[in-house]
């Protein structure tokens, strides 16, 4: 029989799956391991519901549960998963080897009766997120051909009295760890490809100016503090060229400059103002918000500013554009008639829009995982600003984090190198 695939272009069909729980394997006999048990299990549920894949079936419907069965063939009774309607399956044992769990993980195939995937997670006590994440990741491109995005970090801002700080945390909010904390308002951070450093604007020295951040020494170091302002940089998809806005004659145009913050070439030349750049994933394009024709809109240019284009022509205050990682679409904020913010995406070639929320609250700030699967973004409407993540197409809205502080400008980072 065929192995099961999901098509994953156009109108995904969720596949019917069911993750029982980890059985504690012979090794492990006598552990004390239930909090390591039910948190892989509940972390590798949670990636393969968000995923958008998947659709999840109940095990506890199983007809007189299946606490007897093992992680091999001939222990599983295939029928009893096709009666809840699951029509792939996935094993899971835990085990220890020298005081570090080990995680066996298995798929099988309830139709055909047979296993079609599986291997071993091997980690410290406290990476066992990380391995169910990875578990994640690999059950999608089984099914997929696609790389997941679930040992993914976001980074985002936390509100403070006096000043802001960054911080990051793993794509579904768990682990958040301070990154910026000097003492001032510290805004907009974005990711370098590698993922291990990001840009941010900071107004340490009595103005914004633009930083870059190294998260493996936790040292910052200036890359543009020219006069006037330095704001948002974005570095380019092969980290060869920053666009940032500068202020430098009293009016925002869009520069690019070099890593090192030498040689800013101005890309934008107008009596408007010209802000927020955000590359095309080749680093050929780049979107920007421009009033040059009286309210902010979405427009693109080359990456040498040449062949300036205006994109959206609906609404009057357009802002925040995020290309997808894909290249088809650009995510970006508008307001509408009731003066509230919403998320919508515009094909770049056939300028077709897609609202992703509506009638909840206000929703701002997308910034796309690096499989372009996924958005993460801001909404107020459980009352602060927390952040949230979807589905590209608006599916699946989470919130991942619950603070007390008001969050902003979540940036979605890159995959491990």
């Amino acid at each position: 029989m065929a192995q099961p695939k999901i098509e994953v272009k156009g109108q995904i069909k969720a596949f019917p799956i069911a993750v029982d729980a980890p059985r504690l394997l012979p090794d492990a006999a006598g552990a004390s391991l239930e909090g390591i048990r039910s948190e892989f299990h509940k972390t590798l549920e949670f990636d393969l519901s968000f995923s958008g894949f998947f659709e999840l079936k109940d095990v506890s419907a199983y007809p007189g549960g299946a606490a007897a069965e093992g992680l091999t063939d001939a222990t599983i009774s295939f029928d009893k998963w096709l009666t809840i309607g699951a029509k792939a399956l996935i094993k899971t044992g835990l085990g220890m080897m020298g005081g570090r769990p080990r995680f066996e993980v298995h798929l099988f195939d309830t139709v055909a009766a047979r296993e079609l995937w599986s291997n071993t997670y091997k980690g410290g006590l406290n990476e066992v997120r990380q391995k169910a994440h990875q578990a994640a990741n690999d059950i999608v491109q089984y099914f997929t051909n696609e790389r997941g995005a679930f040992d993914t970090r976001i980074a985002f801002v936390k509100k403070l009295p006096g000043k802001t700080e960054i911080w990051t945390m793993d794509y579904d909010g768990a682990n958040p760890q301070p990154a910026v904390r000097n003492g001032h308002r510290s805004l907009f951070p974005s990711w370098h490809p590698s993922g291990k450093r990001m840009l941010f604007t900071s107004w340490v020295q009595g103005k914004p100016d633009l930083f870059e951040y190294d998260l493996e020494k936790n040292i910052s170091r200036i890359i543009s503090n020219r006069p006037e302002m330095n704001l948002g940089g974005f570095y380019s998809p092969d980290g060869k060229s920053i666009a940032f806005t500068w202020s430098q004659d009293g009016n925002h145009e869009v520069y690019r400059l070099n890593p090192d913050g030498s040689s800013p070439v101005r890309l934008t030349n107008d009596w408007s103002i010209d802000i927020t750049p955000s590359w095309s994933p080749d680093g050929k394009q780049i979107a920007f918000v421009s009033n040059r024709s009286g309210n902010p809109h979405i427009y693109i240019m080359n990456a040498d500013g040449s062949s300036p284009k205006r994109l959206t022509f609906n609404g009057d205050y357009n802002q925040t554009p995020r290309w997808s990682p894909r290249g088809d679409v650009i995510a970006f904020t508008a307001r509408d008639d009731r003066k509230i913010m919403d998320l919508f995406t515009i094909h770049v070639q056939t300028g077709e829009l897609k609202r992703l929320t509506q009638d909840q609250g206000n929703n701002e700030e997308p910034s796309w995982s690096p499989n372009g699967r996924y958005l993460t973004f801001l909404s107020d409407r459980t009352g602060t600003s927390q952040v949230w993540i979807m589905n590209a197409d608006g599916a699946n809205q989470r919130r991942i984090t619950n603070l007390n502080q008001a969050l902003q400008t979540p940036s979605w980072g890159p995959w491990s190198q």
